[in-house]
């Protein structure tokens, strides 16, 4: 069972933050912070990678180690 949590994002390279997000992992948040902005993401099975529908998405928004996610709650 996952327990829910809220999540702050920010970038790694600018240090923009892009707010908090409520999801049972980081790599959970993070998707949900793309498909808020319109992306179509999915978690891999093991909970580990960002899998999008596209390249292109992929290469525009970043993987994981592109993003500082941190537990805040």
């Amino acid at each position: 069972m996952t327990t829910q949590g809220h999540y702050s994002i920010s970038n790694r390279s600018t240090g923009a933050d892009f707010g908090t997000f409520e999801a049972g992992s980081e790599v959970d948040a993070l998707a949900t912070m793309h498909r808020e902005a319109g992306y179509d993401v999915a978690v891999s099975e093991d909970g580990a990678e960002l899998v999008f529908a596209s390249d292109a998405d992929r290469d525009l928004c970043g993987d994981v180690d592109a993003w500082i996610v941190r537990r805040v709650a």
